[in-house]
């Protein structure tokens, strides 16, 4: 047993700690393999399952962990387990409060339309004046506190009422203030009775612009989150090498995991007279995870920034380039899409099919398991594919997915739908991302995916929602999702037509490796 002890003490410190994940580096085993006795090399060597496990922790095959990245890991899992706690339900918490369904898609559009300014100008800030570390953390602190505001906004029906007062000459006593007759020479001073009387229009006006302001502010400091933490781990991805989308896969994995649980939540909690709010998990489940994310990101070691020149020059020449433009088609149409799924899915189940809250959550689940594995894989499947392709097949796939929603009969069969999402955003993310990263001009990076996130979440995720409001309104969720399914194959059709069209007349190699 000694024997076997030091044997494997010996492999363990020839062995290089950089062996892969699942197992030790073939060349090391046989530098090991060489320092050993022959007669004790068959000792040496493991056999079965557990000899196997112990040899391979004893490596550092388990235990290998890149300080680099860990953080950037901790931060994805951490602030989207915050946003998956609260944003999914907000449509459905707006219409909670009283609000009807185009005052939520109106709420909804202000956030991103607003943002389509915001974030594109707080980007350029962040690669001007290399303020990146301090957007990271902003984004996290504000929208922990506006998210924790909405809480205290109330019903409609909780406003106090508009105090309106009336004249009577009858004594009569009410619940209110009651001012009793009086004789004097000149006769009978009237009774002053001072109740109240529901207003709702005043009220539902009340909560409408509370909500909206608070929709504005908190986003306009997610999004640069987002924006910046992209663009570093994708520069930090080519210094230190590693994938994006295996650090990317993380926020997947906490959307999948906490999603259920937020709905849940909201299903057995059973509210009281001091917490009357159903919705209350959700919101101490937000704030939680956000003051966790902060530990991450204060240990985030962001890559050396070097500050661009002549920023609006260089911008504007991205917009002369077929594929950037072609690019930003694209990206406009998949935000569009998301926009009307993310406001009026669930209002859709809820309202059309009677879908419990955590078949909702259980949506999101299953939205996320189909992104894990893709994005594990994105790398290779978009230089199988290009990015071109690989666009053209999130297109096609958004336009299934929206046609197969309009189909639904029973909310049961939404989970088997919302595996497609592991293409249009499981492949879509890694190679937008990626894609803005190699056009983008040097030390720009986040400028351009400021930019790029304005028009993705901005403009195309508000048209969708604005749009998406008067269309469900009007003429139902069903008839919604049958034109954003129209829409994106529409598009579909056009970019694969325009995309040969450029191939013929294509000769620099780059631009020809990415059409096709």
């Amino acid at each position: 047993m000694w024997r076997k002890i030091a044997v494997s003490s010996t492999i363990q410190n020839v062995i290089s700690t950089h062996a892969p994940l699942w197992c030790c580096p073939r060349q090391s085993d046989q530098a090991a393999d060489d320092m050993i006795e022959p007669a004790a090399r068959e000792t040496a060597r493991p056999y079965g399952i557990f000899h196997i496990l112990e040899h391979n922790l004893q490596c550092g095959a388990y235990v290998h962990v890149n300080r680099i990245f860990l953080p950037i890991k901790t931060a994805y899992f951490l602030y989207f387990a915050a946003l998956v706690s609260i944003s999914p339900y907000l449509p459905v918490y707006m219409t909670y409060l009283g609000l009807t369904a185009t005052q939520v898609g109106i709420i909804s559009t202000m956030d991103p339309l607003s943002n389509l300014i915001i974030c594109t100008l707080l980007g350029m800030v962040a690669d001007r004046y290399a303020l990146h570390k301090m957007f990271l953390i902003l984004g996290v602190v504000i929208p922990a506190l506006v998210y924790s505001a909405m809480y205290f906004v109330p019903h409609v029906e909780q406003i106090p009422w508009t105090p309106i007062i009336e004249n009577t000459t009858n004594q009569h006593i009410t619940n209110h203030v009651l001012v009793t007759p009086m004789n004097t020479p000149h006769g009978v001073i009237p009774t002053t009775e001072i109740h109240t009387t529901p207003n709702p229009k005043i009220n539902l006006v009340i909560t409408f612009w509370v909500i909206l302001m608070l929709s504005i502010i908190g986003p306009s400091f997610s999004r640069p989150f987002f924006t910046v933490m992209d663009s570093s781990t994708q520069k930090l991805v080519q210094e230190h090498g590693g994938e994006f989308g295996r650090q990317r896969l993380w926020g997947a994995i906490a959307w999948g995991i906490w999603s259920p649980v937020a709905g849940l939540a909201i299903d057995s909690f059973q509210p009281t007279t001091i917490l009357s709010n159903k919705y209350t998990p959700i919101f101490i489940m937000q704030a939680t995870f956000a003051l966790l994310c902060i530990i991450p990101v204060l240990m985030i070691k962001l890559p050396a920034h070097e500050r661009p020149q002549s920023m609006s020059r260089q911008i504007f020449s991205l917009f002369s380039q077929p594929l950037f433009l072609m690019f930003v088609i694209t990206t406009f149409v998949c935000g569009a899409t998301l926009g009307i799924i993310s406001t009026y899915l669930f209002i859709f189940l809820q309202d059309d099919l009677n879908s419990p809250h955590y078949l909702m959550g259980l949506t999101l689940t299953l939205t996320c398991m189909a992104e894990v594995p893709v994005m594990f894989y994105a790398k290779k499947i978009i230089a199988l594919l290009g990015y071109a392709n690989a666009m053209n097949l999130v297109l096609f796939t958004w336009g299934l997915r929206c046609f197969l929603y309009s189909t639904l009969q029973s909310a049961f069969w939404v989970l088997p739908v919302e595996l497609l999402h592991g293409i249009t955003f499981g492949l879509y993310n890694p190679a937008y991302t990626s894609f803005i990263n190699w056009i983008s001009p040097d030390g720009m990076q986040t400028s351009v995916q400021a930019l790029c996130n304005g028009i993705w979440i901005g403009l195309g995720f508000g048209s969708g929602m604005l749009c998406g409001g008067f269309v469900y309104d009007t003429y139902g969720g069903r008839n919604l999702f049958r034109a954003a399914a129209v829409m994106c194959i529409g598009t579909f059709i056009f970019m694969v037509m325009a995309q040969c069209a450029l191939r013929r007349r294509t000769d620099t190699p780059a631009d020809a490796q990415h059409l096709a």
